[in-house]
C-alpha cells in the first residue's frame, strides 16, 4: 500500500486527501509507448541543461540540501 500521498497531505495541512476528479478527456489506453521519447533509456545521461525542484520546509535537513546543491 502506497502511504505517500496521505503523508504529504499531513505534511500540507489538509485533513485528508480530496477524493479523485474525473479525467476531463477519457484515457486512451490503445496508444503504445514511443521508444524515442522514452527518457529513462534514451534520456541524456548527463543533468546539465535540466531542472530540478527541491521542497524545503521547516524540519529539512540543511545537511542534506547542502549535498545536494
Amino acid at each position: 500500500m502506497r502511504r505517500w500521498p496521505t503523508n504529504v497531505a499531513k505534511k500540507l495541512g489538509s485533513p485528508k486527501m480530496p477524493e479523485p476528479t474525473d479525467a476531463a478527456v477519457a484515457i486512451r489506453q490503445d496508444i503504445k509507448p514511443s521508444a524515442p521519447l522514452n527518457l529513462v533509456e534514451y534520456g541524456p545521461h548527463r543533468f546539465e541543461g535540466r531542472k530540478l525542484g527541491i521542497l524545503v520546509t521547516d524540519g529539512s535537513d540543511v545537511r542534506q540540501l547542502a549535498a545536494l546543491t
